[in-house]
């Protein structure tokens, strides 16, 4: 079942919904325990987007994911991105977020050790390497 709650206007019709999770249309009549987990991020994320909002938080989309889920995941978000929604998106896969980001922030400990836009993480290395363990 899609909610149909939010700033009191119906978010995206469940055709837009159905081509974006085209895995969803083809278990629509599957209760969402009898999902994969893959398809269960999908479902969560298709909820907020029925819903009508002008955020949506995706905390750890990718975790325990297998790769080609990973990427189809990234492939929704980047649509998502690319209508005009706005994301928050909390990642450890650094990789992963950086192929979406416009601005990141990087927690150590608990504390804001970066921030700064993507082009600029990119280029600084140096930081990548001692934080975050990784020189890519």
């Amino acid at each position: 079942m899609f909610p149909l709650w939010g700033r009191g206007e119906e978010g995206w019709d469940l055709d837009r919904i159905f081509s974006f999770f085209p895995a969803l249309k083809a278990r629509a009549n599957n209760k969402g325990s009898q999902l994969s987990g893959g398809e269960q991020q999908m479902l969560a994320i298709a909820r907020v987007l029925r819903a009508k909002m002008e955020l949506i938080l995706l905390d750890e989309p990718t975790e325990g994911l297998a790769p080609l889920l990973i990427r189809n995941i990234g492939e929704i978000i980047k649509g998502i991105k690319e209508s005009g929604l706005t994301i928050l998106l909390i990642e450890q896969n650094t990789r992963f977020a950086t192929r979406f980001a416009d601005w990141h922030y990087i927690l150590h400990s608990g504390e804001i050790v970066y921030s700064g836009r993507t082009k600029h993480f990119k280029t600084t290395r140096a930081f990548r390497k001692d934080i975050l363990g990784f020189n890519a």
